[in-house]
């Protein structure tokens, strides 16, 4: 089986993860143990799972007060830091028809990065990947789109998807500390 690409527009009007807290405020380690976030709708929709002991993972905002990136200032972001072990890796406790998010990474602004994200559908052995090309950018502060790449994936007719991973790969850099996603969208399947 093999999974197809997905632009942002895909999404419109779909569920989504923006990784925040209650009261719409960034959300502290506490919201990330026991390692499971709700979507927009308030169900328990995807856990985050640590790839090594050394990796951890954070909520923030985009901005000023969080990290500097080229989503639109206040999104909120999950971030990995440490990821040079693996990518950032998320399970979902029922799989998904669909998934995507705008990735970020910490570099020099204008630094050039490939977004990846791994996808595992249910009963598959191998991983499939999409990848977008972007780069460092400052905080998106006008209306309208971000100018973050942004990876998206659909499972093929009759499957789904139980996990992603997400990186991000520079040819001269071994990881960027921390990488983030903005909020996540999926369609249930």
């Amino acid at each position: 089986m093999s999974i197809q690409a997905l632009a942002p527009q895909a999404f419109n009007g779909r569920r989504q993860i923006n990784w925040f807290g209650l009261n719409n405020q960034p959300g502290d380690a506490a919201d990330l143990l026991p390692n499971a976030y709700a979507d927009d709708a308030g169900v328990r929709a995807v856990s985050l799972q640590r790839a090594s002991p050394t990796q951890a993972l954070a909520v923030s905002v985009c901005g000023p007060l969080g990290l500097d990136c080229n989503l639109q200032l206040g999104m909120g972001l999950l971030l990995g830091v440490n990821l040079t072990a693996a990518p950032l890796r998320l399970q979902w406790a029922q799989p998904v028809a669909a998934v995507g998010a705008f990735m970020v990474a910490q570099a020099h602004l204008g630094t050039p990065f490939t977004a990846v994200m791994w996808v595992h559908l249910v009963g598959a052995n191998e991983w499939e990947s999409v990848t977008m090309q972007g780069e460092t950018g400052p905080v998106w502060t006008h209306l309208g789109a971000s100018v973050a790449p942004f990876v998206g994936a659909r499972a093929p007719v009759g499957g789904a998807i139980d996990a992603v991973l997400f990186d991000a790969v520079h040819p001269t850099q071994l990881a960027f500390s921390p990488l983030g996603i903005g909020p996540l969208y999926f369609s249930e399947a």
